[in-house]
C-alpha cells in the first residue's frame, strides 16, 4: 500500500480485514483460512492506489452507482453536481476521510460527516456512520445515514466487493445463484435505466447456480433471499444477504479482467430522476433529524475442492 494510506484491521479465527480510513473506510483485504493458509475472497488491492476504485470493497451514499448527468429535481428544486465521468458516480464519501470511533480486535464504527467539507458533492448535510464485524466465518457491515440539515433529502446506499474470478490460482470457474424479479433496460454503454423494471431474459437468469460469463454491467430489481457465489474447483462458497431494502444488485463483470463486482444496494440505478414517476425507485426520503440504515453480510463455507 505504501505510505499514503494507512490501513486499520480487524480479524475473527476464520476470517482477516483491513481498511483504510482515509479512503472511505474502503477494504484493502478480506479473506478466510483454508487448511492454515489465507487465501484472499474480494480481489486484490494493489501496491500503489488513488482511488476506492481500486480496493476491494467500497461503500456508495448518499446514493449508489449513477445519477445522470449529474443532475437531478427534487420537491421543486433543481440540483447539478460535478460529474467527472459524464454521470455522478457513487456517490461522495468514497473517497474522503472516515474517523474511527470505536476499534475492537473483531469490529470497528467509522464516522463521516459532510460538513467536514466544503466541497462535498451533494446539496444535503448528513452524517453517517459504517460498521465492520467478523464473527468466526461471517463479516456483516452496515451503514447509517442521519439527515442533519433542515429539509428532507432523498438517500440511498449500496456497497461494492469486487470478487476473484479464480481463487487460489486455479483454473476455477465462479458460479452465482441469486432470485430477482427482472432487470432495468439501458440504452448506452453504462447501466442507466431508461425506464421501468422489464422481465427477467433467460441468459439474465441466475436463480439456478450457472457459471458467470463476463459482458455484464447490469442492474436487477426485486432481489430476496440470499446471493452465492461459488469457486468449485476450491470448495469456497460465499453467502450474501442484506436487509429488506435492499432489493437491487448490480452485476459488474468486465470483459479481460480477473475479477467481478455484485453490488447490493438499496435503490435502482439513478432512481431520484424516477421518483416523479409511477416506478418503485427504493429512494427513501429522510426528514430531518431521520435515520436510515442498510446492512449486508457475507458468510464463508469451505468445503473439499471438486
Amino acid at each position: 500500500m505504501g505510505d499514503k494510506f494507512a490501513a486499520c484491521s480487524i480479524a475473527s479465527d476464520l476470517l482477516k480485514l483491513s481498511f483504510l480510513p482515509d479512503l472511505g473506510g474502503s477494504i484493502q483485504y478480506f479473506g478466510t483460512k483454508i487448511d492454515a493458509e489465507w487465501v484472499e475472497l474480494m480481489r486484490t488491492t494493489p501496491h500503489s492506489i488513488s482511488s476506492s476504485s481500486d480496493t476491494s470493497n467500497f461503500l456508495m451514499a448518499p446514493y449508489p452507482n449513477r445519477i445522470r448527468d449529474g443532475s437531478f429535481r427534487f420537491k421543486g428544486k433543481y440540483h447539478q453536481l460535478k460529474f467527472p465521468e459524464k454521470h455522478a458516480i457513487h456517490g461522495d464519501v468514497r473517497n474522503r476521510s472516515w474517523k474511527i470511533e470505536k476499534q475492537l480486535p473483531s469490529s470497528c464504527q467509522l464516522r463521516f460527516e459532510s460538513n467536514w467539507y466544503s466541497d462535498l458533492n451533494s446539496p444535503f448535510s448528513f452524517l453517517a456512520t459504517v460498521n465492520y464485524e467478523l464473527i468466526g466465518a461471517k463479516f456483516r457491515t452496515e451503514v447509517a445515514i442521519t439527515n442533519s440539515g433542515s429539509e428532507e433529502m432523498p438517500v440511498g446506499a449500496g456497497f461494492h466487493p469486487y470478487f476473484p474470478c479464480a481463487l487460489r490460482g486455479a483454473s476455477d470457474p465462479v458460479k452465482l445463484k441469486f432470485q430477482v424479479h427482472g432487470v432495468y433496460p439501458t440504452a448506452e454503454g453504462v447501466p442507466l435505466p431508461t425506464g421501468a423494471m422489464l422481465p427477467l431474459p433467460l441468459q439474465y437468469d441466475f436463480s439456478s447456480s450457472r457459471r458467470l460469463e463476463s459482458g455484464f454491467d447490469h442492474c436487477f430489481g426485486g432481489w430476496h433471499g440470499p446471493l452465492t457465489i461459488e469457486w468449485p474447483k476450491s470448495g469456497v462458497t460465499l453467502r450474501m444477504l442484506a436487509s429488506d431494502n435492499t432489493k437491487h444488485l448490480v452485476l459488474y463483470s468486465p470483459p479481460g479482467k480477473d475479477f467481478f463486482a455484485v453490488e447490493p444496494q438499496t435503490q435502482m440505478i439513478d432512481g431520484v430522476n424516477f421518483l416523479e414517476r409511477d416506478i418503485e425507485t427504493g429512494v427513501q426520503i429522510l426528514k430531518p433529524g431521520e435515520t436510515f440504515r442498510m446492512w449486508y453480510s457475507l458468510e464463508t463455507f469451505c468445503a473439499s475442492p471438486s
